[in-house]
């Protein structure tokens, strides 16, 4: 039995433009899986300050200002739907 479900590619509903199978979009999909879950038993009390800078991708902008600076070759890698998209690390919370 399936009590809730959540999936990636609904994250762009939430406006995030891109990286939806990396690690931050799991973590992303699982605080929407969470939110889902606890709400439908109505314990929806949820510290959203305390996730923030994982929701907003605060991290994921700090990885890739530290990538930008210290190795070029693996920023374009590993940033490459973000820089497809024209996001920016500065731009991250806007996403």
């Amino acid at each position: 039995m399936t009590v809730c479900a959540a999936y990636a590619h609904e994250l762009l509903k939430h406006g995030v433009k891109a990286g939806l199978t990396n690690y931050a979009a799991a973590y992303c999909t699982g605080l929407l899986l969470a939110r889902r879950l606890l709400s439908r038993f109505g314990m929806d009390k949820i510290c959203e300050e305390a996730h923030r800078k994982h929701i907003m991708g605060q991290n994921a902008a700090d990885d890739m200002c530290y990538l930008m600076e210290e190795d070029e070759d693996a920023y374009k890698k590993q940033s490459s739907q973000y820089i497809k998209n024209n996001v920016t690390p500065d731009m991250m919370e806007e996403t």
